[in-house]
């Protein structure tokens, strides 16, 4: 009794919470679904991270700005053309001159480098992050597969033999072979066994909701 009023008390502190993050005042709604109704093995394929768009994003406008640095670092070269007339040997010449500030050109390359280690520095994150989340889907993947496992053996074959052993204690109880006591024991296994069973539901659901999370495959 205590451990359902718990239940029922936790239950209405989640409808609350749900429904303030629905921007309602209402928790009063009906909770619908089977939970043994299983999803199938999401996919591990990542296809819409915000964590790696964030880095990839980061990534793009620092090569946008490598790229600006290279432009600037061109000297911008200032060009000048005239004739000159030498009178000893009574010619003339065609002359050509070229300027560009070699101070900024030297200033602009440092900032080059310095956008390139910058890009290195990003492509490193990234792949830093890549690898922390496809660690995280493998040991998601393998919590999954070991929790099915669980389901499995819970539902065919720990509880009914549960089911049998409380059974029969009920029959022996009444024929005098055993105390109540015997009873209860196997009875209280018994809902240990389904809250157990109970338990290993829902935690498939939320590692099958942490890998889409993963994935990118559900919104936050």
């Amino acid at each position: 009794l205590i451990d359902r009023q718990k239940a029922q008390q936790k239950l209405r502190g989640a409808k609350t919470e749900l429904s303030a993050k629905w921007n309602g005042t209402d928790s009063e709604f009906t909770v619908v679904g089977n939970l043994e109704e299983l999803p199938g093995q999401p996919s591990l394929i990542i296809d819409n991270n915000p964590l790696l768009d964030k880095y990839s994003a980061q990534q793009e406008y620092r090569r946008a700005v490598v790229s600006m640095e290279k432009a600037l670092s061109k000297p911008d070269i200032t060009a000048s053309t005239g004739a000159k007339r030498f009178h000893d040997t009574n010619e003339t010449a065609f002359m050509v001159e070229l300027e560009f500030p070699l101070q900024l050109f030297n200033k602009n390359r440092e900032n080059s480098q310095a956008a390139e280690a910058m890009v290195r520095s990003s492509e490193k994150s990234l792949h830093s992050i890549t690898i922390e989340l496809q660690t995280k889907l493998e040991l998601l993947q393998q919590e999954l597969v070991a929790t099915a496992s669980e389901i499995a053996a819970l539902r065919d074959n720990v509880l009914p033999e549960a089911e049998k052993a409380f059974e029969c204690s009920q029959k022996a109880w009444q024929r005098g072979a055993i105390p109540f006591t015997d009873v209860l024991y196997t009875e209280r296994s018994l809902f240990q066994l389904k809250n157990r069973y109970n338990d290993a539901l829902v935690n498939y659901h939320y590692i099958v909701i942490d890998i889409k999370h993963i994935t990118g495959r559900v919104q936050s």
